[in-house]
């Protein structure tokens, strides 16, 4: 009888959170339609540029476009940023593996300069946030799911480097650095500390340094000789 209990309580979880998941997803897929059927308007006309642009490694590559707008189009792509900019790889890519010879067009739709959108507003960083993510993804999934996940998103990182210097593409300048997440209030900070220990029993290959205010003091007010 008591395996029995035991086995509906364990079953009973798993519906529950099989239906918060499904509730989860329903809301953001609904959120995302109704931002869809929303009309996109025209790009800013006044909107900040990038230091990059200004001093480009590239300059011909810049203001790139066809001399005149094509009429049809087999792929159309909106946006040439980090995302347009994989797809249309990826297409070629695909194109050079197969060693395919298509009449298949693909046209990248760019409102301004290249790559000049999000992509170029976000600082160039690329970042993951592990605790971060672990944490969100808890919300609706379980821990296995969660720290499934936080590894996949983590690879993307490891990805996008080796893909710019298997392809030689120094503009990119694609390179590994540290970086700090800075809390101003205890709240916060604790709030993260917890994340990060959960983080490290799930994902223990995740690597997160945890400094509190005299430690950074001591480690970044050092003398440097």
């Amino acid at each position: 009888m008591g395996v029995f209990l035991s086995f509906l309580r364990h079953a009973l979880k798993t519906l529950i959170a099989a239906t918060s998941l499904l509730k989860a997803l329903s809301v953001e897929f609904n959120q995302a339609l109704k931002r869809a059927s929303q009309p996109p308007g025209l790009p800013n006309p006044d909107v900040s540029r990038t230091y990059w642009l200004r001093d480009p490694p590239f300059p011909e590559l810049t203001n790139v476009s066809s001399p005149e707008f094509p009429k049809t189009a087999d792929v159309a792509i909106i946006g040439s940023g980090i995302c347009g900019a994989a797809i249309a790889r990826s297409l070629l890519h695909e194109r050079r593996r197969h060693n395919t010879d298509t009449s298949e067009r693909v046209v990248v739709l760019e409102a301004r300069q290249l790559s000049s959108g999000a992509t170029a507003r976000n600082g160039g960083h690329i970042k993951s946030a592990p605790y971060e993510s672990f944490s969100q993804f808890c919300k609706t999934l379980s821990k296995d799911r969660a720290a499934a996940l936080t590894r996949f998103q983590k690879q993307h990182l490891e990805s996008l480097i080796n893909l710019c210097q298997s392809e030689g593409i120094e503009a990119a300048e694609a390179r590994k650095v540290e970086t700090v997440d800075l809390f101003l209030d205890d709240q916060t900070f604790n709030q993260a500390v917890k994340n990060v220990d959960e983080t490290k029993n799930w994902v223990p290959d995740i690597e997160v340094a945890v400094w509190d205010g005299a430690k950074a003091q001591k480690v970044w007010l050092r003398p440097r000789f």
